[in-house]
């Protein structure tokens, strides 16, 4: 039996790669942020800073193994590790079951493995990653291409997202209430510049669903800082990766 069609035998070959994305991740989301070298520098402990052995990078298992400590110094190690590994795993599954051995499917793994170390750096350390924006534009082409969208679609969204963007936050600034709020603008610009790059990922014709879907889970986020006290901003980056998710799983 050729491999390739051997459905269910990729789709795990899928979620191990996925363990192994997701180790990078862990890796890259904590290095993003303070600067440093994501290709050739080794993995090591951020404590200790102790250079880690083979026996310490396997996804999941070395963690279990280690009882949730580092092999060197004993460490605590969170376990956003393990948790980043399984759910980049269980996204790179269902993704191949989905979708196949596409090029579509080829762009949205690799989309994944930017929005998940957005996710987590968001979540640790209150920012957009420039790094990761960067990154998700030629992806977004990419995916553009790989569904044969229109020339037009690659422009469209985000220039329309764009020019609508400017319009609310300068009706924002003109007519706000509260003027000794130091904001003024709606959205940040990062994040208003996350918004436009993750819209090239959405067909015009699925524009409705999309912001449908964004607008349900932005008012459940909400609700639930609103409880928590948790950082409005980071309730609309994580609403946004959280709808692109749900878009492309669920369409």
């Amino acid at each position: 039996m050729d491999l390739i069609q051997n459905h269910a035998l990729i789709t795990v070959i899928a979620f191990i790669m996925g363990l192994l994305f997701g180790s990078f991740a862990t890796m890259a989301s904590h290095r993003i942020p303070l600067g440093e070298e994501l290709v050739f520098t080794p993995s090591h402990c951020p404590k200790c800073d102790h250079k880690l052995g083979f026996l310490d990078l396997f996804p999941v298992f070395s963690w279990l193994f280690n009882k949730g400590k580092c092999h060197y110094c004993k460490s605590p190690v969170h376990y956003r590790y393990p948790a980043t590994e399984l759910l980049m795993a269980s996204l790179f599954a269902l993704q191949y079951w989905k979708l196949g051995f596409t090029l579509q499917c080829l762009a949205l793994l690799l989309t994944t493995v930017c929005l998940v170390i957005s996710f987590v750096v968001e979540l640790e350390r209150k920012m957009v990653s420039r790094l990761m924006i960067l990154c998700l534009i030629p992806l977004g082409i990419l995916y553009k291409y790989s569904v044969n969208a229109e020339i037009i679609e690659y422009f469209a969204i985000p220039t329309m997202a764009f020019i609508s963007l400017i319009i609310i936050n300068h009706l924002y600034s003109t007519f706000k209430t509260h003027s000794s709020y130091k904001k003024n603008t709606i959205l940040p610009n990062d994040v208003t510049h996350f918004l436009i790059v993750i819209l090239l990922f959405i067909e015009i014709e699925n524009i409705i669903e999309f912001f449908s879907a964004l607008t349900i889970i932005s008012i459940t986020h909400y609700f639930l800082i609103k409880k928590t006290k948790k950082n409005l901003r980071s309730s609309v980056i994580l609403s946004i990766i959280i709808s692109l998710f749900f878009y492309n799983l669920m369409r």
